[in-house]
């Protein structure tokens, strides 16, 4: 009787899918990851997340956090070797953005987030070396619940910047040694965090005023009354 040994099928020899859409992010079909990019990589799904170590739930407060940023694996296909922000992924079939996110920060970065918060709808398409990344990717921030323990096969290196020293990486950055979307996206994190700064104190200074109470209040005529400089 001949007998036969199913291979066993885990999470990482299944290989991954790539949601297609079109330019209004609707799906039209479905490719490996493996095989999507390339010279003319077509539009695809995906997501890009600023992790922040601070532990507040307000954004006002993070401008005073630390930004993950992560140097891409060299066996990477796409922009090997090359420091981006802190993770970049593409949503499964059926998935979220919002689970797929969690997903892949636990399986590339070892550890969990919370706050996790849209900043902006983005859309981009870059080459280098001959490879084209072509996608709609909304950019997240969220801040880590945990320690990091990037995988290997993912991440070669990381580090925590104070953000004003990494937007300044970037800008400065005049040997491609960052991914040309992590500079975009930094700018809109940047405007995303100064616009939630400036609303939380305008409305706490509005909560301020409304709490003062004056007494003895001058009316309008004795006011008059007293800036009279006719005599």
């Amino acid at each position: 009787m001949k007998t036969s040994i199913k291979p066993q099928i885990t999470k990482s020899s299944i290989e991954e899918l790539v949601v297609l859409v079109d330019e209004q992010d609707r799906e039209i079909g479905t490719e490996l990851k493996s095989k999507v990019h390339h010279k003319n990589t077509p539009l695809h799904r995906a997501f890009s997340l600023f992790l922040f170590d601070h532990p507040s739930d307000k954004p006002s407060d993070w401008l005073r956090g630390k930004i993950l940023a992560t140097q891409r694996a060299e066996s990477k296909k796409t922009w090997p070797n090359v420091w981006s922000n802190s993770l970049c992924g593409h949503p499964s079939p059926g998935e979220s953005r919002e689970d797929g996110i969690v997903r892949r920060v636990r399986e590339e970065l070892g550890c969990e987030i919370k706050d996790l918060k849209k900043v902006s709808d983005y859309r981009y398409r870059f080459e280098r070396d001959g490879m084209v990344e072509n996608e709609i990717c909304p950019v997240y921030m969220a801040t880590i619940d945990g320690e990091v323990a990037p995988n290997s096969k993912e991440v070669q290196a990381w580090g925590w910047f104070e953000w004003q020293d990494f937007l300044d990486e970037l800008k400065l950055d005049d040997e491609n040694k960052w991914t040309e979307w992590s500079k975009e996206e930094a700018q809109l994190v940047d405007q995303y965090l100064k616009t939630h700064t400036l609303t939380s104190t305008t409305k706490s200074l509005s909560s301020m005023a409304g709490s003062v109470k004056v007494k003895n209040p001058i009316s309008v005529e004795k006011l008059r009354d007293i800036t009279d400089y006719s005599s």
